[in-house]
């Protein structure tokens, strides 16, 4: 087991940070700065808004330290985007989870009553011992042999193990939201990257069913393994990056749909492909977010820290903020530096200025029940 210690001294350091007299930050007197209030749902729970510094997979087996995260000392940023590998929660043992490494996160966000999401890498990062269980498998190019989605002796082990971290996080009102995963090759909802994977995908059969058909029977199932177990929680489906191979896209859209009927305004979208000149109109998901932006939650990854993004963080953002998004993970939270302007209204890019409290505005009016006539795709 590995242990994190619940370290005070970032919450000393934000509060003095945000407090009236305080010091100086940049050109700013800190007296001049309100710090932003993440708003709630009637249950309680923080809704997911704002800026949240994505913490990588590797963190829980790398013994990382919550306390160090940069998000507990930074206004201008609301909370952690936590992803951890199924298999550093449980290495050895079906019956064994190790919940110290989300603990310390769960109890770092509500000392600086900040929020924290939850991503679980499974697929390739499937604990090993599972193999013992029988499931049949599938070939990927990106991620090698994984556990075939559309076995149900895999998704049965999803379930026990979904439902053990919905009964310990669901009721948790700092946790925001949670992606839902399984279907896919690690914490997206695809499946195929590349045209071998596709072929390879076509040439399988699995209990009288083939090809993408085995993937499209599987979507629901999992969706409906995560909403059941998480009653409280909003739940994101995640779509990887705009190269994934177009037929999972395609196929994604009129599934995507259907489980925003069947869950509801707790459902929700987030892109892993945010940057600065993404032609907004042309990719899919971004017409989907822009679609269901007043009564679900939305959001969008920045691209690995803009790699190969010459137009900064504030133009992607400002695209993001425009399509209807109403969180952005970032990688690395040091692109949010400053605040500026006397009523605190403004977090400084260190490429450019953004006005987060339009971007707060932004989070949806959830009506009692969602209307299909909504749901107009194009």
């Amino acid at each position: 087991m590995s242990n994190w210690t619940i370290s005070t001294a970032f919450y000393a350091v934000d509060s003095s940070f945000i407090s009236v007299g305080g010091g100086v930050v940049g050109e700013v007197i800190t007296s001049d700065i309100t710090p932003l209030t993440i708003p709630t749902d009637s249950n309680g729970k923080m809704i997911p808004c704002g800026i949240l510094e994505l913490r990588g997979f590797t963190d829980m087996g790398g013994l990382v330290d919550p306390a160090t995260f940069l998000c507990w000392n930074n206004p201008g940023i609301l909370g952690a985007a936590l992803r951890v590998y199924w298999r550093d929660i449980q290495p050895t043992s079906p019956n064994v989870y190790d919940w110290s490494y989300i603990d310390a996160v769960a109890a770092q966000a509500a000392l600086n009553n900040k929020m924290f999401s939850i991503a679980i890498g499974n697929g390739f990062a499937t604990p090993s011992w599972a193999s013992g269980y029988g499931f049949s498998t599938f070939l990927t190019d990106g991620s090698g042999v994984i556990p075939a989605p559309w076995d149900p002796i895999y998704q049965g082990l999803v379930t026990t193990f979904v439902q053990a971290l919905a009964d310990r996080y669901d009721s948790n009102p700092n946790l925001s939201y949670v992606i839902i995963t399984g279907m896919g090759w690690q914490s997206s909802s695809e499946l195929c990257r590349t045209n071998a994977d596709i072929s390879r995908l076509s040439a399988t059969t699995f209990n009288g069913v083939s090809g993408f058909q085995l993937w499209v029977n599987d979507y629901p199932i999992y969706c409906d393994i995560w909403r059941k177990a998480f009653t409280n929680t909003t739940l994101i489906l995640n779509f990887h990056d705009e190269n994934d191979v177009n037929q999972d896209l395609d196929l994604a859209e009129p599934l995507f749909y259907s489980e925003l009927i069947t869950m509801g305004p707790k459902f929700g979208i987030k892109w892993n492909a945010l940057i600065s000149n993404t032609p907004v109109p042309a990719k899919l998901p971004y017409k989907i977010i822009a679609n269901i932006t007043a009564t679900n939650v939305t959001g969008l990854q920045y691209n690995h820290a803009g790699a190969n993004d010459n137009g900064g963080f504030d133009n992607a953002a400002s695209h993001g903020i425009n399509v209807g998004a109403h969180f952005i993970e970032v990688y690395d939270p040091g692109i949010v530096v400053d605040v500026v302007g006397s009523e605190g209204n403004y977090y400084q890019a260190s490429d450019g200025l953004i006005d987060f409290v339009n971007f707060l505005n932004k989070i949806p009016e959830v009506p009692a029940e969602l209307d299909p006539g909504l749901l107009i795709e194009d």
